[in-house]
């Protein structure tokens, strides 16, 4: 097992130099998901080359149209003025990238008559001007190089006799055959801004993607998964490519999953990502560095026992990097050095530091920080020194009353330390038990974070819940040993982990026993499931798309092999293990009141598997609403579906946790 050996010496504290909020504020008027749904969200955040300008997109939920709208907002990097909103199309705009003379902002937008194009339009102001003109719209994000004279994408394949199949289609003569489906592929194409002519880079039989271009514009460095069966396995390495395309060539042969590549500023190697195990996808991934050119790989981060992942940055002279890492509930960013792997922390504190961006220099970077009493916010300043906020996205939450959050701890099985954000009611009061709901994340390998949370902490904390967000064993960010501990015995000692949290809340005088509620989606809806099989404690659940029946989930789901590696085998080779930690298996025991919800189009956890638990309590006689969402996929997306969903999930907890409202015919709850 890796120690975790990072240097915390030299921790770096941000001062933010205009005000923040403080950590509870308590005024008289409740939060309610109408607001919550309303926020201003901040994304993208990018640099200009010189440091002095930020852009980001801000959405906001149009209430009118009750579609959600992304703008594009700009300001000075060194806070002397307030960001303002740049881009006001009919349409959306997203991927800012400022031109290297830092003169000119380009970003994506469907305007007028053209599909999605590359716009650009001058920090100056003006109208924005069509870069491109693909007839049927860009297909894919374009990957900039260095001088922005070319970008590269990812496209999937159409078929040769595309309109012969949509001629068919319209006379329902369209059988498929799954098997077909496997010869589609993805490949890379490069698109010249001056000639205006676009090159297919790779074209063979395999998935090709995540390009990024080398520092002379020469190569392209990519992950493909190239063994027989790429369905069955997440065995990606990565390949590199000239620009103009020709041979591929393969850079690593590693039995897991490589990915992420970035070139070191002189070109001369490629640091990326690598899990050693194959079939593992979470909890024991590194940093590390091989040649350009070809070689042995070495790895940079083997004592930093925390998953990384994703580009890098490197400094001006190469000899570090730095990326964001999450470490228990929170985010931040590190340093690594190349040569001897030294880790360094940069940031600290509760919250969430992400996105970063940098300037050409590295002197200036901005991103994205969210703390547990606010959503996100813009932060600029040096990486290593004095930072500002820039923006104040939502002021009009100093009007609300914003529960406040902190991060406990119990015991599990084996001792080993379980952490869990709380959320306090609205208005708590010390000594006073309330109605409790466990919310339990998706994954296994997902994590709760001690940061505002729009979607369901703060909003049942308004209704007067007290919320716990565990992190149990298999959860992300607490090294790798913590990760892996669930293998093979998913619904064994996790689901311990939160009976014991529910124990000792209750023995520290915070919950009600008589008023325990558990909720969760994906992964946390299978655990919701397994939990109202194997306990009475429970008095409401809700389960969001989750699993019943893992070997029938197998054969329906888009993420078969992870199962394999969970379950230590094939349904067929442990069929006890999977049969063992199926909810469907122990229906019978089930008397909490179970409301399903689930997306129609789901094809992480098709609905099958809530149709099977709701067939077998509603057989039963046993009080269960089950809600199916059209054209919903994993999570609920359309915003009238989520409202809906807001309002029948705090119904559900209310009637049974506090006794208040009435049973419609649909299932909802009405307050008397």
């Amino acid at each position: 097992m890796r120690r975790s050996m990072f240097n915390t010496l030299s921790l770096v504290s941000l001062v933010i130099l205009l005000p923040l909020r403080p950590q509870v504020i308590a005024q008289e008027k409740p939060l309610t998901f109408w607001e919550l749904m309303t926020l201003h969200n901040a994304r993208s955040t990018v640099i200009s080359a010189d440091g002095e300008w930020v852009a980001f997109t801000v959405s906001q939920l149009d209430t009118a149209s009750m579609e959600s709208e992304a703008h594009i907002w700009l300001g000075p990097a060194d806070g002397s003025e307030a960001p303002r909103q740049f881009t006001n199309g009919e349409s959306s705009e997203s991927g800012p990238r400022f031109t290297p003379d830092s003169r000119s902002l380009t970003f994506l937008a469907t305007r007028g008559d053209s599909k999605r194009q590359v716009w650009s339009i001058p920090l100056s102001g003006g109208e924005a001007i069509q870069l491109t003109h693909f007839e049927d719209g860009l297909p894919g994000t374009p990957v900039w190089n260095r001088e922005m004279t070319k970008f590269a994408w990812t496209e999937r394949q159409e078929w040769p006799d595309k309109d012969e199949r949509e001629a068919r289609a319209k006379k329902n003569d369209d059988v498929r055959i799954v098997e077909e489906d496997r010869v589609l592929h993805s490949d890379i194409h490069v698109h010249d801004m001056e000639s205006g002519e676009t090159v297919q880079v790779t074209d063979d039989d395999f998935d090709n993607g995540g390009p990024v271009w080398s520092p002379d514009g020469q190569w392209l460095a990519f992950t493909s998964n190239r063994t027989e069966s790429p369905w069955y396995n997440s065995n990606s390495d990565i390949f590199i490519v000239a620009s103009t395309g020709g041979e591929v060539r393969r850079l690593t042969d590693n039995d897991g999953s490589d990915s992420g590549p970035t070139f070191t500023p002189d070109g001369e190697w490629i640091v990326y990502s690598a899990n050693t195990t194959a079939g593992r996808s979470h909890e024991d991934s590194d940093y590390f560095i091989i040649r350009s050119s070809g070689g042995t790989s070495r790895n940079l981060t083997a004592e930093f026992d925390f998953s990384v992942g994703g580009g890098v940055t490197f400094t001006p002279d190469g000899e570090s990097f730095w990326f964001s890492a999450g470490i228990k509930t929170d985010t931040h960013l590190f340093r690594c050095d190349i040569e001897d792997g030294t880790v360094e922390q940069i940031t600290e504190g509760a919250g969430s530091h992400s996105g970063f961006s940098f300037s050409d220099d590295r002197r200036t970077a901005v991103w994205l920080m969210t703390r547990p009493e606010w959503p996100g916010e813009v932060m600029a300043g040096r990486p290593d020194g004095r930072s500002r906020q820039l923006t104040d996205l939502n002021p009009q939450l100093k009007e609300y009353a914003i529960a406040s959050q902190e991060v406990v701890s119990w015991k599990g099985p084996d001792q080993l330390d379980i952490e869990a954000v709380l959320t306090h009611p609205v208005g708590y009061e010390q000594g006073r038990r309330y109605p409790t709901i466990f919310v339990i994340h998706g994954g296994p390998n997902g994590r709760h974070s001690n940061t505002f949370n729009s979607r369901m902490s703060q909003m049942l904390a308004a209704k007067g819940y007290m919320v716990v967000g565990p992190n149990v064993r298999g959860s992300s960010s607490y090294g790798t040993a913590f990760g892996i501990a669930d293998e093979g015995d998913w619904g064994g000692k996790d689901f311990q982990d939160i009976m014991a949290g529910v124990d000792r809340l209750i023995e520290m005088g915070l919950t009600d026993s008589e008023q325990l509620g558990i909720m969760g989606g994906s992964y946390g809806g299978f655990m919701t499931y397994w939990a109202i099989t194997q306990t009475d404690r429970f008095k409401a659940a809700i389960a969001h798309a989750g699993i019943v029946d893992w070997w029938s989930f197998w054969g329906q789901t888009d993420i078969p092999t992870y199962l394999e590696y969970g379950f230590l085998g094939l349904p067929w080779e442990t069929k006890e293990i999977w049969e063992r930690w199926s909810g469907m298996e122990y229906v019978t025991n089930v008397t909490t009141p179970l409301l399903i919800t689930h997306g129609e189009e789901d094809r992480r956890v098709p609905i099958a598997q809530a149709e099977q638990f709701w067939r077998g309590m509603d057989r039963q006689g046993l009080p269960v609403v089950f809600l199916r969402y059209p054209r919903e996929g994993h999570g609920i997306g359309e915003p009238r579906h989520r409202i809906d969903l807001y309002q029948r999930q705090i119904a559900w907890f209310d009637h049974y946790l506090k006794g208040e409202g009435e049973r419609s015919p649909d299932g909802r709850y009405f307050r008397h």
